[in-house]
Parts: structure tokens; C-alpha cells; sequence
């Protein structure tokens, strides 16, 4: 598991979530988008980043 730096004292800004199948990861986005947490909706999507040192 790799966890990307947070600089702020609440949780602030993306999730990244890497999936070893593409399919995997078309279902949790379609799963995820209709969720939702703390009364508010979730909101997930697909990104071209594949290597989690780009995501920071």
C-alpha cells in the first residue's frame, strides 16, 4: 500500500487507488458513484496516473 503525503490537519483533496485489473477498477468507480459518505455524494473517476510518485 502506498499512501500519499496530506499536509493539512483534516483529510484534504484525492484518493488514489491502483487496481491490478482495469476492470476492477471500471466497477469501483461505477459502485462509487453511487455512495455516499457523511451526507454528501461521493464522486470517483478513472486517472491516467500510474505511478503514485506522479500523484503528489
Amino acid at each position: 500500500m502506498t499512501v500519499c503525503d496530506n499536509l493539512g490537519e483534516h483529510l484534504v483533496g484525492n484518493i488514489y487507488i491502483k487496481f491490478r485489473y482495469e476492470r476492477d477498477a471500471e466497477r469501483a468507480v461505477e459502485d462509487l458513484n453511487t455512495r455516499w459518505f457523511d451526507r454528501k455524494p461521493i464522486y470517483a473517476e478513472l486517472s491516467p496516473v500510474t505511478d503514485f510518485k506522479e500523484a503528489s
